[in-house]
């Protein structure tokens, strides 16, 4: 579909998000159901985000891939009463329990609104700072996404945005990929195809950002630790969440799957501490920009 930075034409872009918008909606009760202990493991991440775009109370921000809320909600905090936040979104189902988590908080000044990256349906200029958590590497086109961002966000307003590190540094997500592969025959998608690790390399988010016109970028490395009380406890999550993989699994012969399945919780319990518990450190990259 693309070359890694490159556009798609018009028919492959909107097949690719109906796809998406497709496997958002059979994963998002996952979601739902694992949201406090991602969370859990992200909220240090979040943190850093919200200070590199500059956050202060009484701001307009949006935060895109806002999914079920975060940062969004954490950034609702932050700007207060006399701010508002606009959530967006490509899955309406992701962003309906946003609004239940919202209204449980009792945030008011906090929207959500289903729309996608390349294309958000908002004035230019309309901001004073956004956020993007884990946003632009699941982009069909990554610098078209940053560049629509910049035309929302008002000059001189910052944007802190996040994309995870390479396979063998995000094993929270690369394991079950590797597994698969090898006791699944399942390939690893192309370089280049939208997913959770496609720019995880040193320096291609802050390429992108320039390549859509941000300046005064800075980026650094951020660990997230996701946490699991068990090596069985992480292979449901991974069961229940990655949409992409189970489909793909969901073609093979019965035993294959529960070879997968049985092998993939066999090397995560080698990673697991005495106690049982599973800790996965990964690393990330943290930028803040400026429009």
């Amino acid at each position: 579909m693309l070359d890694g930075m490159g556009q798609s034409s018009a028919a492959e872009h909107a097949e690719y998000r109906t796809r998406q918008r497709e496997q958002w909606a059979i994963s998002a009760q996952a979601w739902k159901r694992w949201w406090a202990r991602f969370e859990e493991g992200a909220g240090a991440l979040s943190k850093r985000i919200v200070s590199a775009a500059g956050i202060e109370p009484g701001m307009r921000v949006l935060d895109l891939c806002t999914g079920l809320g975060e940062p969004g909600l954490r950034v609702a905090r932050a700007v207060g009463s006399a701010g508002r936040v606009v959530g967006a979104d490509l899955a309406r189902p992701m962003l309906e329990f946003a609004r239940e988590r919202a209204a449980e908080a009792r945030l008011s000044n906090i929207s959500f609104a289903e729309m996608e990256g390349e294309h958000l349906g908002l004035a230019a200029q309309a901001f004073d700072a956004a956020t993007f958590r884990w946003g632009p590497m699941l982009m069909d086109d990554p610098v078209a996404s940053l560049r629509e961002v910049r035309r929302v966000l008002k000059p001189g307003a910052r944007l802190g945005v996040s994309v995870w590190g390479t396979g063998k540094e995000v094993p929270f997500i690369a394991l079950a990929g590797i597994v698969a592969e090898e006791i699944g025959g399942i390939a690893r998608p192309p370089p280049g195809t939208p997913g959770p690790l496609r720019m995880g390399r040193a320096g291609e988010l802050e390429t992108a950002l320039a390549d859509a016109g941000f300046t005064d970028v800075r980026c650094e490395a951020v660990e997230v630790v996701m946490s699991f009380t068990s090596a069985a406890q992480y292979v449901e999550f991974t069961r229940d969440a990655s949409t992409t993989l189970r489909q793909k699994l969901d073609q093979q012969p019965e035993a294959v799957r529960t070879g997968v399945w049985k092998e993939l919780e066999r090397r995560a319990g080698e990673l697991a501490e005495t106690s049982g518990e599973l800790r996965l450190s990964n690393r990330c990259w943290c930028a803040g920009a400026r429009a």
